[in-house]
């Protein structure tokens, strides 16, 4: 039992050590970067829900109320950078522009100009006591001017009820005015979601980038994260290899793979793809994309 406590413990371990390193090298990909949204993204920090593997990758619909809810963060053709790549659970956040308005701090902030709610004055102690003394009074001199002071005391209480009904409604307006110029700065992100756990390569610049292709211009370059290029598999691509290159980055050093299979180790997928070319055998093994260890061999 203690065993099985250790093993699981190992594996979780090791789970979020990959999980860090994969977010370390998402993060290195692309925080800072300027990127252009092909899509209208809502003023909140909600954002953008990405199902990559689902028939409609976006509900459009929820993107349109979230839009008319919120109003715009990020337009369609602007030009604006990510702020932060944040592996989260089962999905992606890919900020832009700040992640869009919805933090503790973005509300802290709007406090001061919150909906306010107008005071209404009530009948005041005089103006009670002379309703009251009216009901008695039998002096018509004295009934007349209790009547007049009366008629002013509700007058003055009326014209202030009204001013503070119109302040509030002022005061209303500026703040809704406030809130969405903040939201309209505040950017927007998108949110990759995988359903139980992330598919091979998901977890790689390649991948994210797949997964936004169709919402996302990130120009005519995509970001390197190590390891150079070469157009066909040779020996000299082979002494190219190393740890931590993607699998595209692999296949496009050694060209596809003869083999291909995967296992589980734990709550690890681990991938195990053979090349060959010019005498030699490679085996490589890749763990959410990223080449983690390979070994050379004579064919």
């Amino acid at each position: 039992m203690m065993r099985a406590a250790t093993v699981a413990t190992a594996l979780f371990l090791a789970g979020s050590l990959i999980s860090a390193q994969d977010e370390g090298t998402l993060r290195h990909a692309f925080e800072g970067k300027t990127v252009i949204v092909k899509i209208d993204m809502p003023g909140s920090s909600t954002g953008v829900n990405v199902h990559p593997s689902g028939s409609e990758p976006i509900d459009f619909r929820k993107v349109a109320k979230d839009l008319k809810q919120y109003g715009t963060g990020v337009h369609a053709g602007q030009s604006i950078m990510v702020t932060k790549v944040h592996i989260k659970g089962h999905h992606i956040e890919f900020q832009l522009g700040g992640g869009g308005f919805g933090t503790f701090a973005d509300y802290a902030a709007t406090a001061n100009t919150a909906s306010t709610v107008p005071y209404y004055e009530g009948k005041s102690r005089r103006e009670k006591s002379l309703e009251h003394d009216l009901k008695y009074e039998t002096n018509s001199q004295e009934r007349r001017e209790m009547k007049e002071e009366l008629d002013d005391l509700r007058r003055e209480r009326r014209h202030d009820n009204a001013w503070e009904a119109s302040a509030a409604t002022r005061a209303n307006v500026d703040a809704e005015r406030e809130m969405r110029q903040r939201r309209a700065e505040a950017g927007s992100r998108f949110n990759i979601r995988y359903d139980h756990q992330f598919p091979p390569g998901a977890l790689t610049p390649d991948g994210t980038m797949d997964a936004l292709a169709q919402y996302v211009d990130f120009g005519t370059s995509r970001p390197a994260t190590g390891g150079a290029a070469a157009s066909s598999p040779s020996g000299a691509s082979a002494t190219a290899l190393k740890k931590g290159l993607t699998l595209r980055q692999v296949e496009s050093l050694l060209g596809p793979a003869a083999t291909a299979t995967t296992e589980s180790q734990g709550s690890i997928e681990i991938m195990t793809r053979t090349y060959s070319g010019e005498g030699q055998k490679i085996v490589a093994k890749f763990t959410s994309g990223i080449l983690i260890e390979y070994a050379i061999t004579s064919d």
